[in-house]
């Protein structure tokens, strides 16, 4: 079982399916020609834990797990213990440890929009 440190906080995307609730976080880098790109991936908690969609938290006790359907492998981060990161007005606080810089600065709305949404339909 391999743990995770995540360093910063970490963005939680939820959306539900036949009565479910399904969470993923995204992580972002910047390409080899200096252009950001992102992916998502499915993580977990605890029963019962109820997290609103874009809840920004910081992991303080997660690892990497799976689950195997139909002869399919899926991976995901379970996350057994996290804080929740303080927002204000709509952009996170200067005491936590948290660097959009050029995302938020950025004139690519089409990436900020994509961020936001990460369930596809």
């Amino acid at each position: 079982m391999n743990r995770y440190v995540f360093e910063k906080p970490i963005m939680i995307f939820k959306s539900e399916f036949n009565g479910r609730s399904y969470y993923k976080y995204s992580q972002s880098k910047k390409d080899i020609d200096g252009n950001y790109i992102s992916a998502y991936k499915d993580c977990r908690f605890k029963k019962d834990v109820d997290i609103p969609n874009k809840t920004l938290i910081k992991p303080l006790e997660a690892w990497e797990s799976f689950y195997k359907t139909d002869n399919k492998t899926y991976w995901y981060t379970f996350i057994n213990k996290y804080e929740l990161v303080e927002t204000n007005n709509d952009s996170v606080s200067e005491s936590k440890e948290v660097d959009l810089g050029d995302i938020l600065n950025s004139d690519d709305n089409d990436y900020i929009e994509n961020l936001d949404l990460p369930f596809d339909d």
